[in-house]
């Protein structure tokens, strides 16, 4: 929530949940891959299935075939944030609350919460940005996987918060 409230999102989350219900076709609160193709292609998006299979694998944190509420804000935010270096080094700088320069599971765990990523979807995010595997996220890497996934995601995810 403070990444919504710091970079005044709070006031366009409205329109998320309306979109998000709108594409929720079985109102059971997850996106399936059915319903988010349909809603892309209702919104006039056009993705080859490549590249609807990478914004799925994206947004589908946990990999369980869904994307949970969280999940979809997570992937939606995150565009805003990946996108401009500043803001980026405002979120890590808030993170690392210890200034010890770098970011570990746990620090993350406290600071997510459960109600915002699972253990599976944040050791997945984990794995994949600890690109050295010494359980540490530094500045460096962390930059390293926002750009790269800001570039492919920016192509592909339909909403944008600007």
């Amino acid at each position: 929530m403070y990444l919504i409230n710091r970079f005044n999102l709070l006031d366009q989350k409205e329109g998320l949940v309306e979109l998000f219900t709108k594409l929720d076709k079985d109102k059971n609160q997850q996106l399936s891959k059915d319903e988010l193709q349909q809603g892309l292609k209702d919104s006039g998006f056009t993705l080859s299935d490549k590249e609807f299979e990478e914004l799925f694998k994206k947004l589908d944190a946990d990999n369980n075939g869904q994307i949970s509420y969280s999940e979809y804000l997570a992937g939606v935010v995150g565009i805003n944030l990946l996108s401009n270096e500043a803001l980026l080094e405002e979120a890590f700088n808030f993170m690392d609350r210890n200034k010890k320069g770098y970011l570990t599971k746990d620090v993350l765990e406290k600071l997510l919460g459960a109600q915002w990523i699972s253990k599976v979807q944040l050791a997945n995010i984990f794995k994949e940005i600890d690109t050295n595997k010494d359980d540490k996220v530094c500045y460096t890497e962390n930059n390293r996987f926002h750009s790269l996934n800001s570039k492919k995601l920016c192509k592909i995810l339909p909403v944008r918060i600007v």
